[in-house]
């Protein structure tokens, strides 16, 4: 007891942290499980992870690899690559190896993922006047959440630990009793995690940033117009570009394809439902059997939204305090995020309305949101405002109703809208064939071609292997890549059975040497049989030494090493 009351916010971050295990799943402790990546990216990830310590044992440019897309390889100056989160895998992977390491990295990632945005969020609403309680709630409805936990598989997306946390050093900037420097320092720092953690969650910051700064300014014209306000945003400032010096560099030396803006249909694919904020979803425990009887088709995916209930029925109790000032920044900041999550047209249980929204008249004039594909992803700053709302109100609903049971009742609740049903996948064993390609020189093709699914997944195998492949799944990757076995019959043949009887044997070989393949790994669980009975014959025309039958339902195929 001694302890809980002299490190009373050491014992809050732990306390969110038993609750990770327990909400997310005990098993994700070990590295059996893993986030299922039939959900969501977590496989890219795991490649991601093995690159960057790949890149560094063997003095590469991380951001650019030639182990995929091989030889011209490609860029990853703007591939989701969670280049922070990669640095703590690499204890990981050095004591356990890369294929364990990668897992047991991702899954601590998570597990401290969901507990320190809630924590953070819980100093955020103290700092804001929140009661220890009260914070606590706000944390819970931050960071146990349907949109946190669907996208746990994607921490270029799932990462919003750090969002709170560049909240509450931006408020510091304008706090008397910070030193400016302090708080340059403090602001910069957050802001660097952000980057290197997610440049999606980075720009949404940069957009938090615009709009609190509107806040003060309709609060305090002066407020923002002062030297210490003005000298800690020049050190934060300074801190993010020095940091972003790698970006740049990355950027400017092996640039990535330029992206053109995104069209306004596919914005309104990606944005999020007026009511997925309080529809529920089929993965949501304690309310998921009302989705099909709602018939939720809300959202991308039907249910990432959904807040609880919670969070609106407390509300209203944020504004009713004594003499504090009321939050109406915080509730214009929610509004925001709120109607920007919603895309350039209203949707309404999955039926576009054709009204036009806010975000339709801002995609031409700001840059960040022409080239943005997922409106949706601003429901995290939402989300976050919304849960220091709660928190507030959950304080005032205390103080007006001053029982026990009040503040037990409201986290029970909490606790209980934060259950959400996690798929788990095993992890898997490395195919027998691999340690054969290990030894080899060459590059390998993987068959079926181009087909994101298997690309994703693949990726994960590569690591096993280690050798360069023709193709990957690298969301902006450069262009040039997928050009390497354009025109060549090889390629025709693999991507459809059909044209193989066309292809000629002697000519597809000429093509395998030249571009220097000493294995092509088959992957009949993804193909169907006459496609995979056709590039076996194929195969076995061109030169393929010997054809090796792994029981992962792999058929790989030697060729002469070059």
């Amino acid at each position: 007891m001694e302890f809980l009351r002299r490190y009373p916010r050491l014992t809050t971050l732990a306390a969110f942290l038993v609750l990770a295990v327990l909400l997310s799943s005990p098993r994700l402790l070990g590295a059996s499980f893993y986030v299922a990546d039939d959900w969501h990216d977590v496989e890219i990830f795991f490649w991601d992870f093995w690159w960057l310590g790949e890149a560094l044992r063997t003095g590469q440019d991380p951001w650019f690899t030639t182990a995929v897309f091989y030889p011209e390889g490609t860029s990853l100056g703007f591939h989701p690559t969670g280049f922070l989160y990669g640095l703590i895998s690499l204890p990981f992977q050095m004591l356990l190896g890369v294929g364990v390491g990668v897992v047991l990295a991702y899954n601590f990632i998570t597990l401290a993922s969901l507990s320190l945005a809630a924590w953070f969020v819980y100093l955020l609403a103290r700092r804001l006047g929140a009661g220890e309680l009260p914070a606590f709630l706000a944390g819970l409805i931050y960071s146990f959440s349907a949109y946190h936990f669907w996208h746990l598989g994607r921490l270029h997306v799932g990462g919003i630990e750090f969002l709170p946390l560049f909240m509450l050093a931006l408020l510091g900037l304008v706090a008397r009793e910070v030193r400016p420097w302090r708080a340059g320092l403090a602001t910069g720092g957050a802001g660097v995690l952000l980057l290197y953690s997610s440049l999606t969650n980075f720009s949404s910051a940069i957009l938090m940033t615009v709009c609190l700064a509107g806040v003060f300014l309709v609060e305090d014209r002066r407020c923002l117009l002062r030297r210490r306000v003005l000298g800690g945003a020049a050190v934060a400032a300074a801190v993010i570009l020095l940091a972003a010096l790698p970006f740049l560099h990355a950027w400017l030396i092996y640039p990535p394809p330029v992206q053109g803006a995104r069209s306004v249909a596919e914005n309104t694919t990606y944005s999020a439902d007026l009511l997925g904020y309080v529809v529920p979803g089929r993965n949501s425990v304690p309310y998921g059997f009302l989705a099909p009887l709602l018939d939720a088709t809300h959202t991308v995916r039907g249910e990432e939204t959904f807040t609880g209930f919670l969070p609106w029925l407390l509300l209203p109790f944020a504004f009713m305090g004594g003499r504090r000032p009321r939050p109406w920044g915080w509730l214009i900041l929610a509004a925001v995020f709120g109607v920007l999550s919603l895309g350039p047209f209203l949707k309404v249980l999955g039926h576009e309305t054709g009204l036009l929204l806010p975000y339709r008249l801002l995609y031409e004039l700001v840059p960040l949101l022409k080239v943005n594909r997922t409106p949706v992803r601003y429901a995290a700053p939402f989300l976050l405002f919304l849960a220091v709302l709660a928190g507030l109100g959950a304080r005032h609903l205390q103080q007006r109703f001053p029982r026990r049971w009040v503040m037990p009742l409201l986290l029970l609740v909490g606790l209980g809208e934060g259950l959400f049903h996690v798929p788990l996948t095993p992890r898997q064993e490395a195919p027998a064939v691999y340690a054969l390609v290990a030894e080899s020189d060459g590059v390998v093709i993987n068959v079926p071609l181009y087909h994101a699914r298997v690309d994703r997944r693949l990726m994960y195998h590569q690591i096993f292997h280690g050798r360069p492949v023709t193709t990957a799944c690298i969301p902006r990757a450069s262009d040039t890549p997928h050009h390497l076995i354009e025109g060549t019959q090889l390629r025709a043949c693999l991507l459809d059975g059909a044209a193989c009887p066309r292809a000629d044997p002697a000519t597809v070989a000429g093509e395998i040497s030249r571009l220097k393949v000493s294995w092509v790994l088959v992957h009949t669980r993804y193909m169907e049989p006459a496609a995979a009975a056709a590039v076996d014959l194929l195969l076995r025309g061109a030169g393929a030494q010997e054809r090796i039958d792994d029981p992962a339902e792999i058929r790989a195929y030697r060729f002469q090493p070059w």
